[in-house]
């Protein structure tokens, strides 16, 4: 993937060989909470969260989406200027409401460490 580039949920809904990120990416885009659940793992940091309390969060603004039409997101890959000064930010945006909510992995040796929101670019709780 390029730097500050889009991803559609198009390009990789049928693939089988993804990476562990890039199928939680897409369960993200698919809005597939149980995917979600499943992609993830108690080892995670979760800002704060348990990993039941993070699922929760991810489904509250899933369902927000949903009021507002979307069926899917779209990634966008950005860098933020701010809470997370200089690293790459999966922005997740409505293919419908182009609203969206930012994430932060963090990953060490190909694995998830920690997930962490991110509220420069604005996030679907806040319309």
């Amino acid at each position: 993937m390029n730097w500050n580039s889009i991803l559609q949920l198009s390009e990789v809904a049928h693939k089988d060989n993804l990476d562990h990120i890039n199928l939680l990416w897409r369960a993200i885009m698919s809005m597939d909470i149980i995917e979600i659940y499943t992609l993830l793992h108690d080892n995670i940091q979760y800002n704060g969260y348990t990993r039941i309390e993070f699922v929760k969060v991810i489904d509250s603004k899933f369902k927000k989406h949903r009021d507002y039409g979307d069926t899917q997101l779209y990634l966008d890959l950005l860098e933020c200027p701010k809470c997370h000064k200089n690293k790459i930010i999966c922005s997740f945006i409505g293919t419908e409401s182009f609203v969206g909510f930012s994430l932060y992995f963090e990953i060490e040796n190909s694995e998830i460490i920690s997930i962490d929101t991110c509220s420069f670019y604005g996030d679907i709780e806040n319309i």
